[in-house]
């Protein structure tokens, strides 16, 4: 507009309250929209953070549970290595096992026997050929392989490797498929190896079950960690037990897995890089050594450093990235799994809202000025006065302020009455669709959320059961082991457990296929299923090995039957895809208390039993011949 038609009418008092209501209208337009900004960016951080403490918590939650099962395990199998030094006689040699079992080889070091080791189902065994033969080096060797081959055959769904050695040069090792002693260098001195070097007093005094750092095994092809256990007799370090998890599927979780926008990674206190979406490559060819400290990337720096200071918060802000940082704890190594989100992905959604009501609001805005302008040409001191008063209602908050139209007044006054009553009603219009904008995103962050809960849900269910035939896995059955023999000590009654191994089930996959097994599998867990009663657990360890749980038995003696209807139910042919078959099962019987009064011992001697029953001929069943 020409300068000098606002001068020419600057002093008119239409001019002057054109002016300044334009200006009042302005400002609570651009307050307003300043307001809605902030409210819809402080809600969106609120949830947004709510909803990264959640996930991380659940997270690091799940990703635990692995590495406090393998801790766990590692008290069970010292306890039982425990066991076996205290029960094997002083006195006793037992030369011939050892000497079907093993021999010197040419390197002068002690392995097992060449032709007679099938590493897929037998642990293997080395003694170095500095160590002096004696019956109690061939009693605790044999001790270890027995307990390697068996806790690592029960466990190698979950754990990849199973071992027990003496620091004094010789150990067993459970790894199915692999031989780590072929390759053993006949005078290698176990305490010079990193996961022996950490037990040592002086570097572990408190005893303490740990982890290794990660490291990639090319035989086995993956990633690998080692939780290790030492065991000191007579104040010193004699043997020790660990086992070595897989890390393959939680690191293919970290870097998938993830909220929209975000990415994962996980790193030790000490600053070792496990799992990072941009540095696969390094963390590979460093053997997984790569240092967060001493690396190139301030970024991934300034993450560590916030999160090692954080304190215990879940939630911190990373503010020289212009991030969040969500922060969880992998009980066990202690490792942080850590979430990224950028704040961009808030500030966007608030910004383009408020920046869609600005823009409207400027646009009605000028139409109105123009509207006004126009039908202020004249000096009318009271109507003009009286849409100022409403002006200054309208901007102190009052939204209902409204222009009176009365009929005395000329055409011009009365459009200029009704413009600014269209200007109230567009910019409430406008708050009303920025209301509307921050209530369709809460919506967005709640079904989010929901998603989160149901994964969550989706995931507490695999863990707890088996993926092929959806019986309860290892885990969910000792659960409820635990809490029948909870309820069978207060009730003084009895429980039983059933450990039910298929005979000849691998001629199956070798005959039909694995696809033919795992049908046999899934119609076998129906049977069992459809034998025993409701409150009873039909479980699945793995391969073809079930465990039944009855929970309530009035009498021990009732408990052969019940085996007795279950080969009889496992009896009937089965119609594969590939043919017919017929199953036979071995099935070894204990019952609490007699046999055992925990739920790892219960099951171990249930396992022994079936053994027995095979030996026995097959398709039997075997009550443990022993008592506690």
């Amino acid at each position: 507009m020409p300068r000098r038609l606002f001068h020419r009418a600057s002093a008119t008092l239409a001019r002057r309250t054109l002016w300044r209501l334009g200006a009042r209208v302005a400002v609570v337009l651009v307050v307003t929209t300043l307001l809605g900004y902030w409210h819809v960016a402080k809600s969106l951080t609120s949830t947004a953070r709510d909803t990264l403490a959640r996930y991380v918590t659940e997270r690091a939650e799940r990703e635990s549970q692995t590495f406090l099962l393998a801790e766990s395990n590692l008290d069970i199998l010292k306890q039982a290595f425990l066991d076996a030094l205290t029960r094997t006689g002083r006195d006793f040699d037992p030369q011939s096992e050892f000497d079907r079992l093993f021999t010197r080889w040419p390197d002068g070091a002690y392995r097992r026997r060449p032709g007679t080791f099938n590493s897929h189902i037998e642990a293997g065994g080395f003694i170095a050929r500095y160590v002096e033969h004696n019956p109690a080096l061939r009693r605790d060797l044999l001790s270890m392989h027995r307990l390697a081959g068996e806790y690592g055959r029960a466990w190698q769904r979950q754990f990849s490797a199973t071992y027990l050695a003496s620091v004094d040069g010789y150990f067993a090792t459970y790894w199915p498929g692999v031989d780590w002693t072929h390759d053993t260098p006949a005078d290698l001195q176990l305490t010079t190896l990193p996961w022996v070097t950490i037990l040592l007093p002086e570097n572990n005094p408190q005893r303490k079950t740990v982890w290794t750092g990660i490291w990639n095994d090319t035989v086995a092809g993956g990633w690998f960690t080692t939780c290790v256990s030492p065991i000191d007799l007579d104040g010193r370090f004699v043997y020790y037990v660990a086992t070595s998890i897989t890390l393959d599927s939680i690191l293919r979780r970290t870097l998938e897995t993830r909220l929209t926008g975000t990415y994962n990674l996980i790193f030790r206190a000490d600053g070792q890089l496990i799992a990072h979406p941009g540095l696969a490559d390094r963390i590979r060819l460093s053997n997984g050594r790569y240092n967060i400290e001493q690396s190139d990337d301030a970024h991934l720096r300034a993450i560590y450093h916030a999160v090692t200071r954080a304190g215990g918060q879940t939630v911190v802000e990373n503010g020289e990235w212009n991030e969040y940082l969500g922060i969880g704890r992998i009980d066990g190594p202690g490792w942080y799994f850590v979430t990224v989100y950028p704040k961009a992905m808030l500030e966007a959604p608030a910004y383009r809202a408020a920046r869609t009501v600005l823009l409207l609001g400027l646009l009605s805005l000028a139409f109105e000025m123009l509207l006004l302008y126009v039908a202020l040409k004249r000096q009318v001191a009271r109507p003009l006065a009286e849409i100022s008063a409403t002006a200054r209602r309208w901007a102190g908050g009052d939204r209902s302020a409204r222009v009176r139209l009365r009929r005395h007044i000329d055409a011009e006054l009365a459009e200029l009455g009704r413009a600014f009553n269209r200007l109230a009603d567009s910019v409430e219009s406008s708050e009303a669709k920025l209301a509307e904008y921050a209530t369709r995103l809460e919506n967005e962050v709640a079904a989010r959320t929901r998603e989160l809960t149901l994964a969550k849900e989706l995931a507490e269910f695999a863990s707890l059961h088996d993926p092929l035939t959806g019986l309860p896995n290892r885990v969910l059955l000792y659960e409820r082991l635990q809490q029948a023999i909870l309820a069978a000590e207060r009730s003084g009654g009895h429980l039983a457990v059933l450990f039910v191994d298929l005979d000849h089930f691998k001629e199956v996959n070798d005959r039909f296929g694995h696809e033919a097994g795992d049908q046999l599998l899934r119609v076998v867990a129906a049977r069992l299923q459809e034998t025993v009663r409701r409150q009873d657990t039909v479980s699945r360890l793995g391969g073809d090995e079930f465990v039944i749980l009855l929970p309530e038995v009035a009498q021990p003696d009732d408990v052969e039957p019940i085996a007795q209807k279950l080969q009889t139910a496992l009896a009937d042919p089965v119609t594969l895809v590939s043919g017919e078959v017929r199953v036979e099962a071995s099935i070894g019987l204990c019952v609490y208390p007699s046999h055992g009064r925990d739920a790892e011992t219960l099951v171990s001697n249930a396992d022994i039993a079936m053994y027995l029953a095979k030996q026995g001929g097959r398709n039997r069943f075997q009550t443990y011949p022993g008592s506690r």
